[in-house]
C-alpha cells in the first residue's frame, strides 16, 4: 500500500468515528441502560486513570458514617479506648473508638466500635476480621451489617395470618365460635416470629 493508500485509509477511519457532544442527558440516558457491573468497570477504570474522579468517589463512599465504622467483639475486660485506637490504626486514620463499658463498674463489656475516617480504611480492616488485641482473640465486621440482617429477617418472614378468600374468612370465623363455645379449654394462640431471628 502506498502513501496515498495510508492516508486515504487514515481519513476514512477518522470519518468513520464522528465526534458527538453528548448533554448531560444524552450521558444519563446512557448510563440508564447499563447493568451495575457495567457502570462499576467503567467507573474504575475512570478513577484509576483520572485522580478528580478517584477523590469523588472516595468522597462520596465516605459521607455514610455507618460504611466506616466497625462492630469488633471478644475485647478484654481491660481493653480501653486507646488500646482499641491503635490495634485499628495499622489500615487508616481512626476517627473515633469507642469501649462499651458497664455503667456500674467502668469494666468493658467485651466490645466496641471504631469508626475510619474513610471507607477504603474500613474495608482494609474488614479484610482481617479476626485480629489478637491485647492478647484476646477478637473479630469486627460491618456495624450496620447486624441491622440489614434483621430488617432481611422481618422481610422474609411468613405472615402470621393471611385470611384472603370469603370461605377461609367464613371458616376462621367458624373456627373462632367453635372455640368460644368450649370456655373451659385453651385456645391455641400462635406466637409471633421473632425479629432477632431466634424462634
Amino acid at each position: 500500500m502506498g502513501k496515498e493508500g495510508k492516508k486515504r485509509k487514515a481519513q476514512q477511519t477518522e470519518e468513520s468515528t464522528p465526534d458527538f457532544s453528548l448533554s448531560e442527558e444524552d450521558i444519563a440516558g446512557l448510563a440508564e441502560t447499563l447493568s451495575k457491573e457495567q457502570l462499576v468497570g467503567i467507573l474504575k477504570e475512570a478513577a484509576l486513570s483520572y485522580t478528580d474522579i478517584r477523590s469523588k468517589l472516595q468522597s462520596a463512599a465516605d459521607e455514610d458514617p455507618a460504611a466506616r465504622k466497625l462492630f469488633v467483639r471478644g475485647l478484654s475486660w481491660s481493653t480501653e479506648k486507646d488500646g482499641l485506637k491503635k490495634a485499628f490504626e495499622e489500615y487508616g486514620a481512626v476517627k473515633d473508638a469507642t469501649v462499651i463499658v458497664e455503667k456500674s463498674t467502668g469494666k468493658s463489656k467485651g466490645y466496641g466500635f471504631v469508626t475510619f475516617r474513610h471507607r477504603d480504611a474500613a474495608l482494609r480492616a474488614l479484610k482481617e476480621p479476626n485480629k489478637k488485641i491485647e492478647g484476646r482473640n477478637t473479630v469486627c465486621n460491618l456495624s450496620g451489617a447486624r441491622e440489614a440482617e434483621n430488617a432481611a429477617i422481618a422481610a422474609s418472614a411468613p405472615p402470621l395470618l393471611q385470611i384472603s378468600s370469603d370461605r377461609e374468612k367464613q371458616e376462621w370465623k367458624e373456627k373462632q365460635e367453635a372455640s368460644s363455645e368450649h370456655k373451659g379449654v385453651p385456645t391455641f394462640i400462635p406466637k409471633a416470629p421473632s425479629l432477632t431471628g431466634r424462634l
